[in-house]
């Protein structure tokens, strides 16, 4: 490719803005909404509201992603691991021992933007007295069941940066409670300067905008780096694994408010057009990357409902396949580094998704060459594989 493909939604001259929302329904269509610098401040402040105290232990998948744990860790608070059943839900048969009834909240997420209905882990927490986190860091939009997204938790979390064009934004909204939530500082100017540069900095990186770059590159060298650069950047919570790797997880400001910017780009965003593309791109990757030797879709059958994140694609061979698609620049993810001392738990399969799933992103500011390009490289690496192999 002759430039950077974007891993997350970009501005671009040709992206089209317009007021209005998307006729799914989202987190954002909550009666009651924060909003927060990103899903992990929004978890904080959910973990907040929820009259938690120093030692309670939160119920947390064992497939995650550190910056889900992070929040809790910081507030004094101990993750107490659940197993991950195939469909990607809670496996509840296993919460019945005495140490998981004494947990006081759980965190669900809707994995890959692909929700499904949590009928029966709203029924078991409303049972147990546990408050229910629906964690939709990538399920913005779409229907779980017969309720919207965020519609089954106390509390709903979400990620703007997954969804839209923006360097920082979550949200913290609820369908049943109101967030008692002190009002949270501006950055100031310094900072909304360097958001919008680092917006448009990303995009022409990722070849949009084009003629943009020139007149970036004459601000990086005159008086923005001596303006923006006196922003400091945000400090890191690390949390020391056995093995004395540290994951550290941006958790400096979690106590402020947004960027301007990133409200005003959410206002206009089309989220029609972003929740089409989206699925359109999933649809050609299911329909290019379910069945290959070597690889396949995580799940039985498609699920619909939603604006997906990610195609979950599952590799046998996965470390070579894995090293040999970053290093040609595929957008992929995947959640190998887990918090320190998750636990084997029967039953679970989080630990397995954690190594073979690779997360194969699908957001809207993907141009169809770049999707091509995705599956070309995705179908060379796994066949090479299996050659090997």
């Amino acid at each position: 490719m002759d430039s950077r493909i974007p891993k997350r939604p970009v501005l671009d001259w040709g992206g089209r803005v317009k007021r209005g929302r998307a006729h799914l329904p989202s987190v954002a269509t909550l009666p009651n909404r924060v909003n927060t610098t990103s899903g992990r401040a929004a978890i904080y402040h959910a973990l907040r509201m929820a009259g938690l105290s120093a030692g309670d232990e939160v119920l947390v998948p064992t497939y995650h992603c550190p910056t889900m744990v992070a929040p809790l860790v910081m507030l004094g608070l101990q993750p107490l691991f659940y197993a991950v059943g195939e469909h990607g839900l809670p496996e509840l048969g296993g919460l019945e021992c005495d140490r998981v009834r004494a947990a006081r909240c759980m965190i669900v997420p809707h994995y890959f933007g692909l929700p499904r209905s949590l009928a029966d882990v709203r029924e078991w927490c409303s049972e147990h007295g546990v408050v229910l986190i629906e964690d939709c860091a990538h399920a913005f939009y779409g229907m779980a069941g017969d309720r919207q997204v965020g519609a089954w938790g106390d509390y709903a979390i979400a990620s703007m940066t997954k969804f839209f064009p923006v360097t920082e934004g979550g949200l913290l909204a609820s369908i049943t409670r109101p967030l008692e939530i002190s009002p949270l500082p501006n950055q100031g100017i310094r900072a909304e300067l360097k958001g919008v540069f680092d917006m448009l900095h990303m995009a022409t990186r990722c070849g949009r905008m084009r003629g943009m770059g020139v007149v970036l590159e004459g601000l990086r060298g005159g008086w923005w780096r001596r303006e923006a650069g006196a922003v400091q950047r945000e400090p890191k919570f690390s949390a020391p694994e056995p093995q004395g790797v540290a994951i550290s997880c941006d958790m400096g400001r979690v106590e402020s408010a947004p960027l301007l910017s990133t409200r005003v780009l959410f206002n206009l965003s089309s989220g029609d057009d972003a929740c089409n593309t989206r699925r359109q791109h999933f649809e050609r990757y299911l329909n290019e990357l379910s069945n290959l030797e070597g690889g396949r879709f995580l799940y039985p059958s498609p699920i619909s409902g939603g604006a997906p994140y990610a195609f979950p694609l599952w590799v046998d061979d996965v470390e070579r396949v894995y090293r040999r698609l970053r290093m040609r620049g595929v957008p992929v993810n995947r959640w190998d580094r887990l918090w320190p001392d998750t636990p084997v738990l029967e039953g679970d399969v989080g630990l397995r998704w954690s190594r073979h799933v690779l997360q194969v992103l699908c957001h809207q500011s993907l141009r169809d060459s770049e999707v091509s390009f995705v599956i070309k490289e995705i179908r060379e690496a796994i066949a090479c594989q299996c050659e090997e192999g």
